[in-house]
């Protein structure tokens, strides 16, 4: 059973057509047996700063950033498992920041697919974004990773 957790690059793409949108459409639209699909609570925070920061920017109409909006805040409870922001996992983000010297938004992100997927160590965790520095150290640390931007296919 795939686990699938998404940072908030790759989650946009369900809710703006670009590069990838496909691809992420495809995981959801036609999940693998199982197929379970976590973001961190942090996302929501960041996927509404990026949608009213493209109004504000004049990129994005205020009536299709509410759309947008309004899809995301019913797939939370209906598609996504959402998982919170706990100590451990900020410890866990301190010691990717020495690690990695990431931003603590990337740092927040890798150490929650970190979290979840030790927590089901049979199945595959795959972790999904557009970000290759985020996506070069989860390979190293032994996720799967999938890039929707240049592939269709999830690699472990």
């Amino acid at each position: 059973m795939p686990v699938y957790y998404f940072d908030t690059s790759a989650i946009l793409k369900r809710y703006r057509n670009e590069l990838g949108t496909d691809v992420v459409d495809r995981l959801f639209d036609s999940p693998q047996g199982d197929s379970q699909f976590y973001i961190s609570f942090r996302t929501i925070l960041e996927l509404t700063s990026s949608i009213l920061r493209l109004v504000k920017g004049g990129q994005l109409s205020q009536s299709v950033a509410d759309d947008m909006l309004a899809r995301f805040s019913q797939d939370i409870p209906d598609t996504f498992r959402l998982a919170p922001l706990t100590d451990a996992i900020l410890n866990g983000a301190v010691t990717v920041v020495g690690r990695h010297q990431f931003r603590s938004g990337d740092a927040i992100h890798l150490a929650t697919a970190s979290s979840i997927f030790s927590l089901a160590p049979e199945s595959e965790g795959i972790l999904v974004s557009s970000d290759s520095e985020l996506l070069s150290a989860a390979a190293n640390s032994g996720m799967g990773v999938l890039n929707p931007q240049d592939s269709d296919l999830p690699s472990g």
